[in-house]
């Protein structure tokens, strides 16, 4: 169930249903023993199975490319960009391309900090940059946003962890081309629930 701006909504909100599909390929390659490339590529088809939300099928392609480095144990510095393109089928609806590049930074454990003896501290921040042209001319409208993620995980047992995750980001719109959004997370894990 979701609201008018797509946000998930079970008391008040219609009811979306959908077929998605995601294919892809990533590369990890340790260039030497403290640095790191990644690359990835994938293709994500959203197909609604309801008519009222026929504006929301679309195929989008995307691709990353990440370069860490670790400076000292328990401390990773990198950077990263990401690119998607989105084709909506609706002729309403404008293609959206989206791209970024960000700085981000990692604290855990082996950093010898206090806070990180049983913890991991990250931040990421960059640009984004989103492009849609309207489906009546060849016009082209950019929208450019600050983006980042502060990120707390705490390792409380072997077993159990909990993460407060802060991100403000730039993302295609439900209903509108692009949006900024800001999202706030608690997140509790208990990894000693085996499933057989």
């Amino acid at each position: 169930y979701v609201d008018l701006r797509g946000v998930h909504d079970e008391f008040g909100g219609q009811d979306y249903r959908y077929f998605q599909n995601k294919a892809g390929m990533d590369v990890d390659w340790n260039l030497f023993r403290d640095d790191n490339i990644g690359l990835s590529v994938s293709r994500m088809d959203m197909v609604p199975m309801d008519d009222d939300f026929a504006d929301q099928h679309r195929a989008t392609y995307g691709e990353s490319l990440i370069y860490e480095r670790q400076w000292f144990p328990g401390f990773v510095l990198g950077a990263e960009a990401r690119f998607s393109q989105t084709d909506y089928r609706e002729e309403d609806r404008t293609d959206v391309t989206l791209e970024e590049y960000a700085l981000f930074s990692r604290f855990d454990r082996g950093a010898g900090f206090p806070l990180t003896k049983a913890s991991t501290l990250s931040f990421r921040l960059g640009l984004a940059r989103a492009s849609d042209w309207a489906s009546t001319s060849d016009e082209q409208a950019d929208t450019q946003s600050v983006v980042g993620q502060a990120a707390l995980k705490t390792d409380l047992t072997p077993e159990l962890w909990h993460a407060l995750t802060y991100t403000k980001g730039l993302r295609e719109g439900f209903r509108s081309a692009v949006e900024t959004y800001q999202e706030y997370a608690a997140i509790v894990n208990d990894q000693s629930r085996r499933h057989l």
